[in-house]
């Protein structure tokens, strides 16, 4: 347990500690080495984690500690990895005292890599207002991936479950409950950013939810597939989204056309993105 002040580990520094718990107001300060938790190792607390942090195969993270509320504070990248999961304990209201982890860095990325969500509660859940479980607050954070969109429920299972489900919305992780009639959602294809010659992040944004955050694709290539899935050289899935989304695209071939646009899904239907979004790759800079 880090109860006070600062642990900093070194270069080749590492703890063997089941888990690791950083109490409110100490720091744990990795930033020397990029740490990365043991397999099974956790971390847990309301302090703060300086540096970039990645979940081992089967670790937990805690916002706060398992079974009280609180927020645990990460100033840099955040990686889980598949197997791994990020658990929380919840009241039952989102307003009230929840727990939350926040990636606080301007530059902060999440990558979710397919993990999970663990959720405890005690006699029931809101249903009028979703939880928030991660917030990125810097200015240029952003998330990459998504978690398996189904919770993980610890203890008590609500009667509704398969009505809750992991969504992201902007530079939020969210727990989303859709209830009553749901329509087919609505998608539109924004423009790319940060076109290099190997590089692009492709941007878009959900309109309408349709009762239901929609599962969304984005798919590229160098020519136009328009709604036809199999015309496109390759896609990327990004997860349930609710709002502005963006994947961030490499190995492109400099000086050539790009298409993409976006797909998104829910139990009502499926909608393509029109028209598609182009840009092309400058030529690269070669060393003289």
């Amino acid at each position: 347990t880090v109860g006070n002040g600062t642990l900093a580990l070194g270069a080749g520094g590492s703890l063997a500690s089941a888990s690791i718990t950083v109490a409110n107001g100490a720091t744990f300060d990795v930033s020397a080495i990029n740490f990365t938790l043991g397999a099974t190792q956790n971390l847990l607390g309301t302090g703060t984690n300086n540096g970039e942090v990645t979940t081992g195969s089967a670790s937990k993270i805690f916002a706060g500690t398992d079974g009280d509320i609180g927020t645990n504070t990460f100033t840099g990248n955040l990686t889980f990895t598949a197997g791994a999961s990020a658990n929380f304990d919840f009241s039952t209201t989102a307003a009230g005292a929840n727990d939350r982890i926040v990636l606080n860095g301007a530059t902060s990325v999440l990558t979710c890599g397919g993990a999970s969500i663990g959720i405890k509660y005690g006699t029931n859940l809101d249903q009028t207002t979703d939880y928030t479980l991660f917030n990125l607050t810097g200015g240029s954070a952003s998330i990459a991936g998504s978690f398996n969109p189904a919770p993980v429920w610890a203890g008590n299972t609500p009667a509704n479950a398969s009505a809750y489900s992991i969504a992201t919305f902007g530079n939020l992780i969210l727990l989303h409950y859709s209830s009553g009639a749901t329509n087919p959602p609505a998608v539109t294809n924004l423009a790319a950013s940060g076109v290099l010659a190997t590089t692009v992040t492709l941007n878009g944004q959900v309109l309408s939810t349709g009762g239901q955050f929609p599962a969304v694709k984005i798919y590229y290539g160098t020519s136009n597939g328009g709604t036809n899935p199999t015309a496109w050289t390759t896609n990327i899935s990004l997860g349930l989204q609710g709002g502005a989304f963006a994947a961030a695209v490499s190995n492109l071939t400099a000086n050539t056309p790009f298409y993409f646009t976006a797909f998104a899904s829910n139990s009502a239907g499926a909608v393509w993105a029109a028209p598609s979004q182009s840009f092309t790759t400058p030529v690269a800079n070669l060393a003289t």
